[in-house]
């Protein structure tokens, strides 16, 4: 079974503490919970004010942080269940820094892929939701594949998702300022 607080302190290797800048369309963080993540907490408001706002996000600590991303991200890829320790790393941080939904999408799509598109196996549902046919899709991908060609696919995927944020980004142009991080983040060793 995969670690979880394994999994979460090397992703505290990346996200650090507060960060509130301009070209981060995050908007404020802290341990890499956002404002917008930190809303959507039923115990959001960390100062009790009655408003989750960026004091709040300056509040968040470890073990806050460590419970929102256990809960909101690690369980929604099944983490717990994933008996390869880089393939549930790769997911929970593909899914702390993009969502969940995006990570498990990834799965969906290159097991779809080698079902061939329905010709040689059937198809799952490409819904960014880790349930049962996924996890069974994931296992199967782990064995063929093996872990270490499973996780480069899947942060393929991840860069090439980064870089069609930079290539989308007409208007403010500012998101290439992240790249190198994001590169960064995918493919240290």
């Amino acid at each position: 079974m995969a670690n979880f607080e394994e999994a979460f302190n090397k992703v505290l290797g990346i996200e650090g503490g507060y960060n509130d800048r301009n070209a981060d369309r995050g908007g404020a963080t802290n341990y890499g919970i956002s404002l917008a993540t930190l809303k959507r907490q039923p115990d959001g408001d960390l100062n009790g004010d009655g408003v989750i706002d960026k004091e709040d996000v300056k509040l968040i600590d470890k073990a806050y942080a460590m419970k929102v991303a256990k809960r909101g991200y690690w369980d929604l890829v099944w983490g717990d269940r994933i008996m390869d320790q880089e393939v549930a790393y790769i997911l929970f941080d593909i899914g702390y820094n993009s969502g969940p939904e995006t990570a498990i999408k990834y799965v969906q799509r290159i097991y779809n892929a080698f079902m061939n598109f329905g010709k040689d196996g059937k198809l799952i549902s490409n819904d960014g939701i880790m349930g049962p046919e996924t996890f069974r899709a994931l296992e199967w991908l782990i064995s063929k594949l093996g872990h270490d060609v499973l996780v480069k696919v899947l942060k393929s995927l991840q860069t090439e998702k980064y870089l069609r944020i930079v290539e989308g980004d007409k208007v403010k142009m500012d998101q290439v300022k992240n790249l190198r991080g994001w590169f960064n983040r995918m493919w240290r060793e």
